[in-house]
């Protein structure tokens, strides 16, 4: 599994400066890139985006996810039509405290800028997750 955290407030696909934008996630990811020695991952995966904000926002989820996908192809992926799944979520920053959640299976450099950026009451918190894909994750109806 490759993860990454970003205080950067996520950019619409439709907006000017975009591709500043992507250049900036590819600074932040660098850092952390040497933690995994298997990229680029070349199977079929699945990307989650999750974007935590203290203000309301009004970028769909659609236009937030589309930068981050195009930002690492050819880093962490080839090509972003290797990624069969894709979740996307906003959440405001007071209902993420009554979500469930585990970094027990993230590495602890990645846990430990996630806590950080949680606890000094950062404004934007966006966490980037690519893994292998498998078939159950798609689903019809509830689980």
């Amino acid at each position: 599994m490759v993860c990454f955290v970003s205080a950067l407030k996520p950019f619409s696909i439709q907006s000017k400066g975009y591709q500043k934008y992507k250049q900036r996630l590819i600074e932040e990811f660098k850092p952390y890139k040497s933690m995994y020695a298997e990229l680029p991952l070349r199977e079929n995966i699945y990307s989650k985006i999750i974007y935590i904000h203290s203000k309301k926002t009004d970028i769909d989820v659609d236009n937030m996810s589309k930068p981050f996908v195009d930002a690492f192809r050819g880093i962490i992926y080839p090509d972003d039509n290797t990624i069969n799944h894709r979740i996307c979520s906003k959440i405001m920053l007071e209902d993420f405290q009554t979500y469930e959640i585990s970094i027990d299976d993230i590495p602890s450099e990645i846990a430990e800028k996630f806590n950080e950026l949680l606890e000094n009451g950062s404004e934007h918190i966006v966490y980037y997750e690519v893994n292998k894909f498998c078939k159950n994750m798609v689903c019809i109806g509830e689980k």
